[in-house]
């Protein structure tokens, strides 16, 4: 992974300067949690929020790096009917909540209460989570509001998030502090070419610093065999 963004800086560090301001948008991993929620109800749940992620405007990202949906399942009151089939009802109360898995903040949350019927547990869910409009204007508040507060977030500790990745340069960890800068999202316009300015700035070091190491290794290894094959190794 980290492979991959350092990869993905330099080819930033490339194009930055024909970019002005950031232009992108924050990208969402959606997780369901909650008791008993059988697999398939929870597959349909997680696509259905991948839609409401799309409809409102912001990116659905494969893998939970930083911002998460996340939609927590509660049963608030079930019974059976005494029909033949045994149906099963039960109301659901499922709270979307946006937040910041590095930070371990909830930036926005919205809830709906659903009600779903079926012959076994799974059909019960499956009836609720399609009760679940991703047009809802519940949606886009929510969005508004995590990204209202991601981007506050940004703008106060931009400079704290520089100088902490600078710290781990410092060190040696380039990597690290890279890897840190290139998670501000892009449409913390400011603060992202803040962070991409810097990332540039700490893979150059990382780049000078890994050549002057193999100039010092080659030197060494002619200087121990000064011949073709020592030639061939340096």
């Amino acid at each position: 992974m980290k492979r991959y963004t350092l990869i993905f800086s330099l080819l930033l560090c490339i194009i930055s300067g024909t970019r002005a301001q950031g232009s992108g948008n924050i990208s969402y991993f959606p997780v369901v949690t909650g008791k008993d929620v059988p697999e398939t109800a929870q597959k349909l749940l997680v696509a259905k929020m991948e839609q409401i992620v799309t409809k409102s405007g912001y990116g659905s990202a494969n893998r939970a790096d930083r911002f998460l949906f996340v939609a927590k399942c509660n049963v608030t009151e079930k019974d059976v009917a005494p029909v033949t089939p045994p149906r099963i009802r039960q109301e659901v109360e499922i709270t979307f909540m946006l937040g910041d898995e590095v930070e371990n903040k909830v930036y926005a949350t919205a809830s709906l209460n659903l009600k779903g019927m079926g012959i076994n547990e799974t059909k019960v869910w499956q009836t609720a989570i399609n009760g679940i409009k991703v047009d809802n204007p519940v949606f886009p508040k929510l969005f508004s509001e995590a990204n209202g507060k991601i981007e506050t977030y940004y703008r106060d500790n931009c400079q704290s998030i520089i100088s902490k990745a600078r710290a781990l340069a410092s060190t040696g960890k380039f990597n690290e502090a890279i890897a840190s800068l290139m998670e501000v999202p892009e449409i913390c316009s400011d603060c992202y070419n803040n962070a991409l300015n810097e990332a540039c700035k700490i893979y150059q070091e990382k780049i000078d610093n890994e050549g002057a190491s193999l100039i010092t290794k080659a030197r060494n290894t002619w200087s121990a065999s000064m011949d073709q094959k020592g030639a061939d190794a340096a």
